[in-house]
């Protein structure tokens, strides 16, 4: 797995630590070089069977199988977006050992905890209000400069041009719920027709796990 595209977004030297209690996890706070200015939440990889149910052996197979964004090496540290450590311990939270149970409640209450940091709250709100407006200018001008180059109205993957009963749409991939910071990053957009588009989202509103 590359780390080349996440450097790019992340700035590993910008990380700020957040403990949560004496005994629970520390985690990274890292923000982006983006257009939006953000950052996100990362846990050192060797802390997370200390804190969660998985075991080294699970985490070393996630992490193998994980998408890229979610894995920072920097400074002899492995660094993981927690809100994939968050998913990756959810079925844990329905394990037929109380014990894996009640470690996992445990963690998701340390998260529940850095996440409700006040500080951190306000960034966010901030950050929010930026996104939106943001993410439609960078529309925008994505599709002024397919016009100028001759693609106006092109799909990216069938080729096909949009009509009016089936125009085209400015994709974000990842989605801009779960990367806001790359919102306006013309590398994350493309222009789809409109079923492939829906289909691009068919899956947003089913369980990570299903």
């Amino acid at each position: 797995m590359s780390n080349e595209r996440l450097k790019g977004k992340f700035l590993p030297e910008t990380q700020k630590a957040i403990s949560t209690s004496s005994d629970g996890p520390v985690f990274f706070q890292i923000y982006t070089d983006t257009k939006i200015t953000n950052s996100n939440m990362f846990v050192e990889a060797n802390e997370i069977s200390k804190h969660t149910p998985i075991t080294p052996s699970e985490v070393n197979e996630l992490i193998v199988d994980s998408p890229e964004g979610t894995v920072i090496d920097y400074n002899h540290q492995r660094l993981i977006k927690l809100s994939s450590v968050v998913k990756w311990n959810d079925p844990k939270l329905r394990d037929t050992d109380s014990n894996v149970r009640q470690k996992a409640r445990s963690f998701e209450e340390k998260v529940e905890e850095v996440n409700n940091n006040k500080e951190l709250i306000d960034e966010r709100v901030v950050a929010s209000e930026t996104v939106k407006s943001k993410s439609k200018k960078a529309k925008r001008d994505y599709r002024k400069t397919r016009k100028l180059i001759g693609l106006e109205s092109k799909c990216e993957e069938t080729g096909k041009k949009g009509t009016k009963d089936e125009p085209t749409e400015i994709h974000h991939d990842p989605r801009e719920q779960d990367s806001p910071e790359l919102a306006a990053e013309e590398s994350s957009l493309s222009e789809l027709l409109r079923s492939q588009h829906k289909n691009k989202h068919r899956n947003d509103n089913k369980p990570f796990n299903s």
